[in-house]
């Protein structure tokens, strides 16, 4: 796919999660409108931290850090955003990460949310880079309007 439809479909980077950002900007809702867009945001706000702790564990959140009140509510926010703008949602991707779940599942309860591992961070692992930007943009490539996934 030509870099021109990757950024087409790649509509939102980190820190997206700031609403008035997105308010601020109709050619985002217009093309989320038209469908065919990967909506890709940063896990909303968490307790402070760098990492996760030392010997954390993706099957125990509670060696993880995790989404602060705040973070809480800023996912909710998102998914009203979207839901009252009338933005189709087809299908919700997630990092394995408690609070890229916890992200995903409050800001779209309707929606299922599925662990892809493309999306894990590769925080401590630089070397799966590669890898996983090459799956997250081959899945990316595959959106078709009027789908969108998030």
């Amino acid at each position: 796919m030509r870099p021109n439809a990757v950024r087409r479909r790649l509509l939102a980077a980190a820190g997206m999660l700031t609403v008035p950002a997105l308010r601020a900007d109709p050619s985002a809702w217009n093309a989320m409108l038209a469908g065919g867009v990967a909506l890709l945001l940063r896990h909303a706000a968490t307790d402070p931290g760098l990492g996760d702790p030392p010997g954390y564990r993706l099957d125990d959140c509670s060696t993880q850090r995790n989404l602060s009140a705040d973070g809480r509510v800023q996912a909710a926010r998102l998914g009203q955003a979207l839901r009252e703008r009338g933005v189709r949602v087809d299908s919700v991707l997630s990092s394995r990460w408690c609070r890229c779940l916890d992200t995903a599942r409050l800001a779209f309860p309707q929606q299922a949310v599925t662990p892809f591992d493309a999306l894990n961070s590769f925080f401590d692992d630089r070397a799966a880079e590669p890898g996983r930007t090459r799956a997250a943009l081959a899945r990316i490539s595959a959106i078709r309007a009027p789908a969108n996934v998030v």
